[in-house]
């Protein structure tokens, strides 16, 4: 509570753990410049795939332009 940055959020389709929905209610709290990102395929600990480190890098360069 209380951050103003950016943010870059992802999350599995198939995460157990954190259901889907308290993903999305998570990002709509967040204010400010924020990314969503959904995993398809990928559980609460999958995040490590190409879509990872494609969005990682392109939230990245526009936070640090």
């Amino acid at each position: 509570q209380g951050y103003l940055g950016p943010a870059l959020q992802f999350h599995g389709d198939q995460d157990v753990v954190v259901p889907l929905e308290f993903g999305r209610r998570l990002h709509a709290a967040i204010p400010g410049q924020k990314r969503f990102v959904l995993l398809p395929g990928r559980g609460h600990n999958g995040a490590l795939c190409d879509v990872f480190f494609a969005e990682l890098g392109e939230f990245l360069d526009q936070v640090l332009e």
